[in-house]
């Protein structure tokens, strides 16, 4: 009885695209791993630190700034997150704080390189 190799190949096909698949998936999930090991070590502050907002040569990404300047962020009294948002159509610097008084915003930066600073009152953040 002849069955040929249709099937063979099918069999094989179906676990290429498995493997390819796993992979595929398993750098996905690493990368968030990644991720939200990154936001959690960024949010130690280091309270001597001094934001200053300053501009370069060539132009830096909202993500670098971001991750360059959290930190400093982050050691400001009243200030329990960060993230980038869009801010009138544009991508900005988004700042979270427990409460938006004045000793709080005349800390926080109206912009850091180039990019604008939107302060956002969120009250205090736990964790889940």
């Amino acid at each position: 009885m002849q069955k040929g190799f249709a099937p063979i190949l099918i069999v094989l096909l179906i676990a290429v695209l498995a493997i390819g698949g796993y992979f595929v998936y398993t750098n996905y999930s690493n990368n968030e791993i990644k991720t939200s090991q990154n936001v959690q070590t960024t949010q130690t502050p280091t309270p001597t630190a001094k934001l200053e907002s300053t501009s370069s040569a060539t132009p830096l990404t909202i993500k670098v700034v971001f991750e360059k300047h959290i930190t400093q962020l982050m050691s400001i009294p009243g200030v329990v997150g960060g993230g980038i948002g869009e801010c009138q159509g544009k991508s900005c610097i988004k700042v979270f704080v427990k409460t938006a008084d004045q000793a709080t915003l005349t800390k926080v930066p109206n912009s850091l390189e180039g990019y604008k600073v939107e302060i956002e009152e969120t009250g205090e953040i736990h964790p889940l």
